[in-house]
């Protein structure tokens, strides 16, 4: 079944594959940067909490940053310098939070159709295994990265990935709201994976 339900969602948009390259690769150089503001030792340890949050929840911010601000209200160019203003405390207050928004809206806003279509097909082969080694946790990753850019049908995969216990346990409830933020994100078959939990 999870085959036939891989095939009828694959997109075969090879040509994607370089701007989600680019997308990882602003990922590692954010990291890199932050790394760069701790001394050895610093950086957070195996004692802290581990959490539990999908890279969705991650990157996912309201319309408004921890001090009010608009997300529109700063030009899309200008979202990391947001963040590094409010991490250095350039002519503002320092404030991680505020950093943290709008670092998040930087990485969630360079994922574009084209990355998230990539991320998409690299989650396909991923739990297809088409060549491939399979890897459903590696394709879970991959759609949350791809959700987190807006993309509904991602959203769906990770719902059927829920339902069907597909390299995660089967949680009907987390099923239940990945399917809700497809239908909210325009994804027609959502409504009838909803009617289908339902049952």
């Amino acid at each position: 079944m999870a085959r036939s339900w891989i095939a009828s969602n694959r997109r075969r948009s090879i040509g994607c594959l370089a701007p989600a390259a680019a997308v990882l690769t602003l990922l590692l150089t954010s990291v890199q940067d932050a790394g760069a503001q701790f001394a050895p030792g610093e950086l957070p340890g195996p004692e802290r909490p581990q959490s539990s949050a999908s890279i969705y929840e991650v990157l996912t911010v309201p319309d408004r940053s921890p001090r009010g601000t608009a997300r529109n209200a700063v030009s899309p160019d200008q979202l990391y310098e947001q963040g590094q203003r409010f991490w250095q405390g350039t002519d503002v207050p320092k404030d991680s939070a505020e950093t943290a928004y709008w670092l998040k809206l930087e990485v969630a806003s360079r994922i574009g159709t084209r990355e998230q279509n990539a991320l998409n097909l690299l989650a396909f082969l991923n739990v297809d295994g088409n060549g491939v080694k399979t890897d459903p946790v590696a394709a879970r990753l991959l759609w949350e990265l791809s959700a987190a850019g807006g993309n509904g049908t991602a959203m769906y995969n990770l719902g059927y990935l829920y339902e069907n216990g597909i390299g995660v346990s089967a949680d009907r409830d987390r099923a239940r709201t990945w399917y809700e933020r497809a239908r909210a994100a325009g994804y027609e078959k959502a409504e009838d994976a909803l009617a289908r939990l339902k049952q």
